[in-house]
């Protein structure tokens, strides 16, 4: 028994319609890969993807600017005029316009390679899960002033980021960031340079450090002002002696009242 096998015609255009799919899925499974990022945090529009968002957020090459436009207007048409004033929502209910805009923004992305999440209350979610989406990150910001996350959610988080590959620097920082919640980072392969401006660390995250063959700059800021969770002058000495091939900054000595 002969198969018959179907018109070329029919072949042809199957195999076009397949292909076309597959290219635009690329695309749209990035809009959920942003959306699973922006939903893991309290406060979630001062969050850039594939910029540094401190320098002034551009958008893609490829997206015209008049479309880039007449996006934003009718997002903020339809998001902010609409939605209660100030005190009337939560912070999850803000800037929905700036949200749905970065959504829209990332279909004409080029692979992103970094992530910047500044200034959230709280987190919301599995934000380390989140940026797994993105396996070839090579930047990553996460900071906070807040006193959430607690420890166990940071130590969640450098447990996620230890899975990056490529990830080559990170800044991340908070109340609970601790010795004991950024050891999952230990020996990651790529790390470069980690800047950390705002934590509890101490002398003993030393070997955490010390354990990261490229690692290569260290930054610290201003620390939790208590004095068993601070890097003190008298410990500095220490944690240079244990990273001899890393070059480490502490931060400034703060004066004594009267001086």
């Amino acid at each position: 028994m002969r198969v018959r096998l179907p018109k070329r015609k029919t072949w042809v255009g199957t195999f076009l319609f397949t292909m076309l799919a597959l290219v635009l899925w690329i695309p749209v499974q990035r809009v959920f890969d942003v959306a699973a990022v922006q939903n893991a945090v309290q406060r979630d529009w001062e969050i850039s993807f594939g910029y540094p968002l401190r320098t002034g957020a551009d958008k893609p090459e490829w997206l015209p600017a008049t479309v880039d436009d007449r996006a934003y207007d009718f997002l903020f048409e339809h998001f902010e005029r609409k939605s209660p004033g100030e005190g009337g929502r939560s912070a999850q209910r803000e800037n929905r316009n700036v949200i749905y805009w970065e959504r829209f923004r990332v279909l004409f992305r080029e692979p992103i390679r970094e992530i910047h999440v500044y200034d959230f209350e709280a987190f919301r979610g599995d934000l380390g899960a989140a940026l797994a989406r993105f396996p070839h990150l090579r930047r990553v910001t996460v900071f906070t002033m807040e006193e959430s996350p607690a420890e166990s959610e940071w130590t969640l988080l450098c447990t996620r980021l230890r899975t990056l590959p490529e990830l080559e620097e990170i800044e991340i920082g908070g109340y609970w960031l601790t010795d004991a919640a950024i050891a999952p980072l230990a020996g990651h392969p790529q790390l470069r340079s980690i800047t950390i401006p705002y934590a509890r660390l101490t002398v003993g995250s030393a070997p955490t450090f010390a354990s990261m063959p490229r690692l290569s700059k260290l930054h610290f800021d201003e620390q939790v002002e208590e004095e068993d969770a601070s890097l003190l002058h008298e410990n500095q000495a220490a944690m240079s002696a244990a990273l001899p091939a890393v070059r480490i900054d502490f931060p400034p000595a703060k004066k004594e009242a009267g001086e």
